[in-house]
């Protein structure tokens, strides 16, 4: 009888140990169910804008949209104009007026680690990792599969617009802004960095980032540059 007793004692004992880790694991699954891709704990009723689409950030910024996984069909096209979207075809009225740069960086956006993060908006956040900057200069069709060869995207003129100047005022961006103030030693320093980006007006131009001016222009898309894929974390 004893032994009986001290069996079932031990079945029982092991049932329960048995039992408590799938516990544990159920526990810790729901407990990350608001984790953005980088692992930071997001505020409740907040979502974390996957970063994979080319217009994160519209999504971010507006609340809604669709998707934009791939890139536009005739992108290849240089010959003509065509309808700005702000995310593939940029016109130069976002940047320039007048021959002057009035671009100004999003407001409340930072960087750390090269990562992009964009504040709170319409219950939604946005991150997104920069890659380190290529080694070797290349045209604007060449950076594009230089990023997919890596399962990830260039980014657009928005978004390393934002990664550039982040947290930089040293130029004074908006009407007061002085072309060249740029800080030597800020992260895109001494660099011309594509964008996915392409001039909407001359579509054989792509959009760039100055590291010596401070400021985002278009440029022919054959010319070599450096580049920076973006994806999520």
């Amino acid at each position: 009888m004893r032994i009986l007793f001290a069996v079932g004692l031990a079945c029982a004992a092991f049932a329960l140990a048995q039992c408590t880790p799938l516990k544990s694991i159920q526990s810790t699954a729901r407990s990350d169910e608001n984790d953005g891709p980088l692992g930071d704990r997001l505020p409740e009723g907040t979502t974390q804008v996957n970063p994979k689409p080319f217009n994160a950030v519209n999504i971010w910024r507006d609340g809604q949209g669709s998707e934009m996984m791939d890139y536009p069909q005739g992108y290849d096209n240089v010959i003509g104009m065509t309808i700005p979207d702000g995310v593939f075809y940029v016109e130069d009225a976002v940047y320039w007026t007048d021959r002057k740069f009035i671009g100004i960086p999003t407001e409340g956006v930072k960087v750390a680690n090269d990562v992009l993060e964009y504040p709170e908006q319409n219950s939604k956040k946005l991150k997104l990792q920069f890659s380190q900057i290529s080694e070797q200069k290349m045209p604007h069709a060449d950076a594009i599969k230089y990023c997919q060869s890596r399962g990830l995207r260039l980014p657009t003129a928005r978004e390393l617009f934002d990664f550039c100047t982040a947290e930089v005022s040293e130029p004074n961006y908006g009407p007061n802004f002085e072309r060249g103030k740029y800080p030597l030693m800020a992260r895109c320093a001494g660099r011309y960095i594509w964008s996915a980006s392409v001039n909407a007006v001359h579509r054989s131009y792509g959009w760039m980032f100055s590291g010596h001016f401070g400021d985002t222009f278009s440029v022919i898309r054959t010319d070599p540059y450096s580049v920076q894929c973006v994806g999520g974390g």
